[in-house]
């Protein structure tokens, strides 16, 4: 089925009605009587959900691998690995699947024509065991899914197209990196925008007019040093395969498994990250624990500080889908759009003073202290004995009195006299009535 109305833009998804759940401890093959607790189609399902003498307890998703090792042979040779002449029945092709023989694939007039890469990806696919069938994390990480092993002179055609939209190569990259950005800010957008990859939703960007490809027209549109407007007769086309191909050498796809470490608090950061699907966990040696998840970044802190560390340590919660982008082409991409850059640094700040705020709140030796509007929180010249995180209202700092600077909710002040060993404060005056948490010196 497709995921939108939109063929243009609608991305194929795979679906089985008849045994769709959530899979746990209590989604069993059978119930308690021992009959099948929902539906399967013949020819896609794998041995061990027809063959009663296996009988798993419960089901799990080498179920689905199973399914898709079928798939994938019928897309690459055009027949059904258990029905080759289209002939058999239902009965005969659970037969052949219970029986445990793998169809045709080695030395078989019918994938003369396939890479011994993706004939491995089948064989695995279909194994008959399930616990040595492939994962869908191995998938994805699998040579022939990551196109490291395809024939270069089958796709000479693909090259050539790539070709003429390689000097644009740069901008598109920037202009992606853009739209992940932006992406991570836009929290109102539809399921459906939540569910399609940041690759994709760049694409769509560019293809505003929802045609399915893009155009060298549409990329000089985008270049600024490019003053021609509009498609040339000549203008090739770059569907989304062809787009994220062309965009992936700097922002390589990875898939990691639940429970990954990804990096570790005060490891040297050298890397970014962006999610496509999955959550992950961020944790810090001062008790600081928060999450990030679909279509948000994580690790531009280390590349924007000036010590170059890992100020928390990043553990997969799921299975990870994410982008990455190496600290060379992160400083490349900032450079290139001011917007960007404000966006990327201050949601850097922001997490930075959340972090901040959360680790005072497990502090124990906090005072809560209210000031009402105009009144003076210390003055220059006063000895600096607190540190204080603003909770609600606005904190002017004032030379001669001027406001010079303004603090916002969930930033501190007064940390000064601490970090620069002097004991004198600037002027500080409330502009509107605060509740502020302090924590005492020691």
């Amino acid at each position: 089925m497709l995921s939108s109305k939109n063929s243009s833009d609608a991305v194929i998804k795979v679906v089985d009605f008849g045994c769709a759940e959530i899979i746990n401890k209590n989604s069993p093959f059978y119930d308690a009587k021992g009959n099948q607790s929902f539906a399967n189609t013949p020819g896609y399902s794998p041995p061990e959900m027809l063959d009663r003498a296996r009988r798993p307890t419960h089901l799990e998703p080498s179920v689905d691998m199973f399914s898709m090792g079928v798939i994938i042979y019928i897309m690459l040779t055009g027949v059904h690995p258990f029905d080759i002449d289209g002939q058999s029945t239902d009965q005969e092709m659970n037969q052949r699947v219970v029986s445990g023989k793998m169809p045709p694939l080695r030395n078989s007039q019918i994938t003369a024509h396939l890479s011994p890469s993706a004939i491995d990806l089948i064989e695995r696919l279909l194994a008959n065991d399930p616990k040595k069938r492939m994962s869908a994390l191995g998938m994805l990480s699998h040579p022939w899914i990551r196109g490291e092993t395809a024939n270069t002179g089958k796709i000479a055609n693909s090259d050539k197209k790539l070709k003429s939209f390689r000097k644009y190569k740069s901008g598109l990259e920037a202009r992606v990196f853009a739209s992940m950005v932006q992406a991570s800010d836009d929290s109102d957008d539809d399921d459906l925008t939540k569910k399609t990859s940041l690759i994709q939703r760049s694409f769509q960007m560019i293809d505003s007019e929802h045609r399915g490809y893009i155009t060298t027209g549409d990329c000089k549109k985008l270049d600024q040093k490019d003053t021609e407007d509009g498609q040339s007769e000549d203008d090739s086309h770059l569907s989304l395969s062809g787009f994220s191909e062309l965009v992936s050498e700097n922002m390589k796809s990875i898939f990691l498994p639940a429970g990954h470490v990804i990096f570790k608090e005060g490891e040297e950061g050298d890397k970014i990250y962006f999610i496509n699907s999955g959550r992950v966990e961020v944790s810090t040696k001062d008790g600081f624990k928060a999450t990030t998840e679909q279509g948000d970044f994580f690790g531009e802190g280390a590349l924007l500080s000036t010590t170059g560390k890992r100020s928390a340590t990043i553990k997969c919660i799921t299975p990870l889908d994410a982008i990455e982008i190496s600290e060379e082409y992160f400083k490349k991409y900032l450079a290139g759009g001011a917007s960007t850059e404000i966006s990327v640094r201050e949601k850097d700040r922001l997490r930075r003073q959340n972090r901040a705020k959360a680790i005072l709140g497990l502090q124990h030796r906090l005072d809560a202290v209210t000031i009402e509007n105009g009144g003076y929180i210390y003055e220059k010249g006063e000895e600096g004995k607190d540190i204080f995180l603003v909770e609600d209202g606005i904190v002017d700092m004032c030379v001669d009195g001027r406001p010079v600077y303004s603090v916002q909710p969930g930033e501190l002040f007064g940390e000064y006299a601490y970090v620069k060993f002097v004991s004198v404060w600037s002027c500080f005056i409330a502009s509107f009535a605060i509740n502020i948490l302090t924590r005492k010196k020691r």
